[in-house]
């Protein structure tokens, strides 16, 4: 399991920042039985619920924030200001 195939450089210089993010939080912990198992699913089955909920939203901020880009935003995720 990886969160790999995308690379930083792909993603517009304003998300660097929340993808770099997101893959320190997501492989911190490395796995000890490698061949089997990687780091992404070993940290999934360390950490606490609440930081899995934390890695959750700022993906979806990640794609919320992609979707506005392209023209796409997402109307139930937009400043009710706007």
């Amino acid at each position: 399991m990886t969160l790999l195939p995308l690379q930083e450089k792909e993603f517009p210089e304003e998300l660097r920042g929340d993808y770099r993010w997101v893959i320190a939080e997501s492989t911190k912990y490395k796995s000890e039985i490698p061949q089997f198992r990687g780091d992404l699913e070993a940290t999934m089955r360390r950490i606490k619920n609440s930081t899995g909920q934390k890695i959750a939203k700022r993906i979806f901020h990640i794609y919320s924030k992609l979707q506005d880009i392209r023209g796409f935003p997402l109307l139930e995720y937009r400043n009710p200001n706007e």
